[in-house]
This record gives C-alpha cells, structure tokens and sequence, in this order.
C-alpha cells in the first residue's frame, strides 16, 4: 500500500488488522502512525471474561445444585471425581 494511505484498523495487543481498499491484513502497531490529534488507535472492546467455576470440594458443588459435573463441563476438576470416570461429585 502507498505511504500516507488511510486504513481502517482495529488494534489488540502491539498488532492492528487493517483494511485498504477491501484488502485485509496485519500490522504492527508501532509502525502505525495517527493521522490527527484526535485520532487514537484503541483496542476493539472485548467482550466480558467470565470467571472459571470452581468448587473446594463436592459439598460445595452440591451446595451450589452442580453435582455430578460431568468432565468438561464447568466446576469439573479431577480432585473431585474420585473413581476417575469422568463424573465428579456423584
């Protein structure tokens, strides 16, 4: 692409995906340069984490009505699945 061409960009981390005339890419952002004062390069807005599920023992995963948790399924943990089936807290 030419020098001085304008991008449309959304930037995560130290690289921008950038759009020029239908043509995606990547580039870093410390070669990307505003064109005004007013311009900034922010990071697109990600969406919420939610946070692990995670029990200290099964009486608390039944306390919280999540007992049996099947593996791969959250709140499953090998501590709590003692017969190594892949059912914790049955």
């Amino acid at each position: 692409m030419p020098r001085g061409a304008q991008l449309t960009m959304a930037c995560s981390g130290s690289w921008c995906r950038t759009t020029y005339k239908g043509q995606s890419g990547y580039g870093a952002k410390a070669y990307i340069k505003a064109l005004t004062p007013t311009s900034s390069i922010l990071s697109p807005a990600l969406p919420p984490q939610k946070a692990p599920v995670v029990y200290a023992n099964c009486s608390a995963a039944r306390a919280a009505g999540a007992a049996p948790i099947m593996l791969g399924k959250p709140g499953y943990a090998s501590k709590l699945d003692r017969d190594r089936n892949g059912i914790a807290c049955e």
